[in-house]
């Protein structure tokens, strides 16, 4: 349409400065006139919302890249931290710098960054609790249903926005360590909002610390890799942790709970759906702000899987009065997928 009109303006300009009869005029105006009508008259395809569609998803492909990888690199540096002090400490004390090369091949193998983080806290190393279990059969037959009795707690009070917190209590309650909340917040990496004097905010990430403080209705979150520093920070002598992300609910509810194994999930709110929200620039280690950004993804929330059924998922919710919710477990596998299928168990020798 532009185009049009403008040929019309092209058409006056060209022929104002010459002289011209009005007979010759007219035939300008006309021509002037046809172009400014067709322009308004042609319709033009609008790509706008091709466009918008376009750039939307792009985005939302490059959030989810760039989040996993920061998930799987920040998981290797929490087992790259463990590895260090496991190697000097726990393998040479009990065989003896000779045989800490051998005993690494033998108990870690390729795969010692995922194997860490399932280890006991006292830096002992064993098999994982999923290992030790690969080669056992189920227990058979897989009940239909079953529910674990969990003494239920709510955050309201204590902790508005540290539903990773109070969830990780009710294990630890499950096992017979009462633990305060000020015991775990004493063990627990938090990261506050920062600003600078441009105005810039920023924090870590919740894959290495809770971002902003659970005892505040201003807090975010965190994931898997701080619960458990947090629990490894305790040096438990009894007790392990396993991270079991990406396994879904279904095989979750069958592994462990009959198994009497809660497990700790991170889904949304009510099952609702997540959105992304605030933005912040990602800290370094030393806490400065860096050029990489964070998006969070508002309505996450961390609760206690129990039980299931045919039919349901039965969970401890912090954020419920009733020391049972049920979700139907379609949508729970759907929000626990969208939030990134993080889980993890918590277990017994």
């Amino acid at each position: 349409m532009t185009a049009f009109m403008s040929l019309g303006g092209e058409v006056i300009r060209f022929f104002e400065n010459r002289k011209l009869s009005p007979q010759h005029w007219l035939l300008v105006g006309l021509a002037a006139a046809f172009c400014i009508l067709t322009a308004l008259t042609v319709k033009i395809p609008d790509n706008s919302n091709i466009q918008v569609t376009s750039t939307v998803v792009s985005q939302s492909v490059y959030k989810t890249e760039t989040y996993d990888e920061l998930y799987k690199t920040q998981k290797s540096e929490l087992n790259q931290k463990k590895d260090s002090s496991d190697s000097d400490s726990d393998l040479k004390q009990k065989k003896g710098s000779s045989d800490l090369d051998s005993d690494l091949k033998q108990h870690k193998g390729s795969s010692d960054l995922d194997s860490d983080l399932n280890k006991k806290s006292s830096d002992s190393y064993k098999n994982t609790f999923s290992d030790r279990i690969s080669n056992e059969p189920h227990v058979s037959p897989i009940p239909q249903k079953y529910q674990i009795k969990l003494k239920h707690i709510t955050q309201f009070n204590d902790m508005p926005t540290g539903c990773e917190i109070v969830s990780a209590k009710m294990m630890l309650d499950y096992y017979g360590k009462n633990l305060s909340y000020k015991d775990l917040m004493s063990k627990l990496s938090v990261s506050k909002m920062k600003s600078t004097k441009d105005g810039k905010v920023y924090a870590d990430t919740p894959y290495r610390a809770f971002v902003g403080d659970p005892r505040q209705y201003s807090g975010y979150g965190c994931y898997p890799p701080v619960i458990i520093e947090m629990f490894d920070n305790f040096h438990f002598e009894d007790l392990y942790i396993e991270d079991t992300s990406d396994t879904t609910l279904d095989e979750l509810s069958k592994e462990y709970l009959p198994r009497g194994i809660p497990v700790m999930v991170w889904a949304t709110i009510g099952m609702g759906q997540s959105i992304l929200t605030d933005t912040w620039y990602v800290a370094d280690k030393d806490g400065k702000p860096t050029k990489a950004k964070y998006t969070w993804r508002a309505n996450e929330h961390c609760l206690v899987l129990i039980g299931y059924d045919e039919k349901n998922f039965y969970f401890s919710d912090p954020l419920s009065y009733a020391d049972v919710v049920q979700y139907e477990k379609n949508l729970a596998e759907k929000r626990y997928k969208e939030i990134g299928s993080y889980s993890l168990i918590i277990y017994e020798d």
